[in-house]
Parts: structure tokens; sequence; C-alpha cells
């Protein structure tokens, strides 16, 4: 649409008995009036397109007009902690994975033919049938120009068979979120939460940490009591660890974290 210029003659529209009424015809005509005296400026434009990006690079095109960007950058989750088979009185529980980190930033230029990068979300533990605990991988970082970073969780730890009380620490925390030096505005940066230690309460009952939370996600649950494979994150939350309950033959696999993603707001 063309931003309309030449203002609209409203002398004669007064009301009338024509369908649709003419007052109604001069109210849209004072309003397209009103259009012509406010344009839209380059610092308080009109959203004009929003693209969103899944895991993979790219080169970044702005839609014709664009004048400046609002870019929203998720880093990939860390995939669960396994938990190892168990026997009878012995349980095991895997920590959840990291979440990734958030960054929010406006760009008023050098935006154009920019780089992207969008992380995937880190495997959970596998459930080989081993008695070694195995992490789950870390979450793919995400980036817009590498200057809008949101890294991605570590994986989780992978939990051992225990018959006492014991916990599963988790990994590090939730990836960071970093803003480089733009033309803009740096909105927010807001790392991803860490995944929960896995706990084992006795020889006999246990869970496992739930994944970490992300901006968008509230991070995976928990496995509990009866044992089962971790949960995936979701929105760039970590997976959440695995559990045995006792007498399990065959170890269970850490959920999956979430991938990451990079949304562009483009604004005339």
């Amino acid at each position: 649409m063309t931003w309309p210029t030449v203002p609209i003659v409203t002398t004669a529209m007064d009301a009338g008995t024509d369908t649709p009424p003419r007052d109604q015809i001069k109210a849209m005509a004072d309003a397209i009036n009103l259009m012509i005296g406010s344009p839209p400026s380059a610092g308080n434009g009109r959203l004009i397109d929003v693209k969103t990006f899944t895991p993979g690079s790219y080169t970044y095109t702005p839609t014709a007009g664009t004048s400046f960007v609002v870019v929203e950058v998720q880093g990939g989750g860390g995939g669960g902690g396994n938990a190892v088979f168990t026997t009878s009185g012995q349980v095991s529980a895997g920590s959840g994975g990291g979440g990734g980190g958030y960054a929010k930033a406006l760009l008023r230029s050098g935006f154009s033919g920019v780089s992207i990068v969008v992380g995937s979300g880190g495997a959970g533990g596998t459930g080989a049938p081993s008695t070694t605990p195995q992490f789950g991988t870390a979450g793919g970082a995400s980036n817009f120009a590498g200057l809008v970073n949101g890294f991605g969780g570590p994986g989780g730890v992978g939990g051992s068979a225990t018959s006492a009380a014991s916990f599963t620490q988790p990994n590090g925390s939730g990836g960071a979120a970093t803003i480089g030096s733009i033309d803009g505005a740096s909105i927010c940066t807001i790392p991803g939460g860490t995944g929960n230690l896995g706990v084992a309460l006795s020889g006999t009952m246990a869970f496992s940490g739930a994944g970490g939370a992300s901006f968008n996600s509230a991070g995976s649950p928990s496995t509990t009591f009866s044992g089962g494979p971790g949960a995936a994150g979701g929105n760039g939350g970590g997976g959440g660890g695995a559990m045995c309950a006792p007498s399990t033959a065959s170890s269970q696999p850490g959920g999956n974290g979430s991938s990451g993603r990079v949304i562009v707001w483009e604004y005339a």
C-alpha cells in the first residue's frame, strides 16, 4: 500500500439516506486525511513482516522498505542426563539439561545481508545398556550477525545406580545471552535456567531433574518414582533427566533439549 498524500474533499459529504450512509463515507475520508497528516517515520514505523528462522545457517535479506528490525535470538536447550539400569534395591536419576539463553535487540542499521545461525537442541544421554552414566549434549548457540547471541544450555549428567540417598548435580548453569556493539538498543538478555538435579531418596524412590527453563519455556518436567526416559524440552528449554526404578533392566535415555530460533520483526 502507498501512503496517501492527496487529501479527500469532504465538504459535500453530509448525512443522507444513501447506502452506505454518506456520514460513514465522510468518517472514512476523515480517517484517511488524518493518515495523510501523520505519516509513519523511520523511528516509529509500522510492522511490515515477521520472519522466523529454525536450526541452520542463513543470510538475512530484509523485506523491501525495512527501516529497522527487532531481533529475538533463542539458544538451544541441553539434553538431559541418562539413568543407568538398576538391580533390586537400587535407583538412578539423571539431572536436567540447561535452558538456552535469550537476547532481544533493536537494530537501526547494519542488518541487511548479515548471517543468522540457529542452534539445535542437545541430545539426551543415551539409554544404551551400560553401567556408565551418560551426559546429555549441549544445545547449539544462536546468533544474529554475531552480535545478538543466545548460547546453548549444557547437557545434564547421567545418574548412577545407588541404594542410598544421593544427588546427581547439574552440569553448570543455563546458556548465557549477550548483545554486542549495535546501532540501536539492547532490549534484554536473559540467561537460560539451570537444569535441576536428580534425587535418590533411598534405594527404592527417586526422581530425575527437570530441564532448565528458557525465556520461551518453563522447561521439561521431572520423571518421577515409576521411572522412564527424560521428557523433551520445549522452545529452547532443557531436556529432563531420566530415572530408573529398582530392577530396571535397561538404562533410560535423557530427554532431548529443544532447538533455538531467531525471529526478525521488520518495520518500515
